[in-house]
């Protein structure tokens, strides 16, 4: 008898594990942006939601993992690359939260800014501040130099050559 309970004890937790709620997941990757780091501005977005275990959206319409793989692929022939979020809901299922990472890693920058993972709001990627006075004026000298080096150098070639 007691190996019975032993034997359910364990089948329970084996099939529990595999089904484990991404509140419990492992959160994003190395590399990988979170919501509170923002998007590239003025960058495209998709957004790829996994809820209820392994329901799998690509922007909102309903997919599954091979329809996944190929849009990765085309998306990574973009130029621009457009920035891809993973949107775990809070029931996702971490097993296949991971195949869903190990797919957009396979196929995307993920490390280099080109992913992120978290719910929530995805603002704007924090702008530089304006640049100060002395570096503008900094900026305007270097042009002024290049433009008077460029129209230098255009002037020696149009020179003929001495005889």
């Amino acid at each position: 008898m007691r190996l019975l309970a032993v034997l359910l004890c364990l089948a329970v937790g084996a099939s529990t594990a595999a089904a484990e709620p991404s509140g419990a997941c492992a959160s994003r990757r190395a590399g990988w942006a979170s919501p509170a780091d923002g998007t590239p501005e003025l960058a495209v977005i998709n957004r790829v939601g996994v809820a209820h275990g392994r329901e799998l959206h690509w922007n909102g319409v309903r997919i599954d993992l091979a329809t996944l793989r190929s849009y990765l692929q085309q998306v990574s022939r973009m130029a621009p690359l457009p920035f891809t979020i993973l949107a775990p809901g809070p029931e996702a299922d971490c097993g296949f939260l991971d195949a869903v990472r190990d797919e957009m890693e396979a196929a995307l920058p993920c490390t280099r800014g080109a992913c992120g993972e978290g719910a929530g709001h995805w603002g704007y990627a924090a702008m530089r501040p304006p640049p100060s006075d002395a570096e503008i004026d900094r900026i305007m000298n270097d042009m002024a130099n290049a433009a008077m080096a460029a129209q230098n150098e255009a002037v020696a070639e149009a020179k003929p050559p001495k005889r």
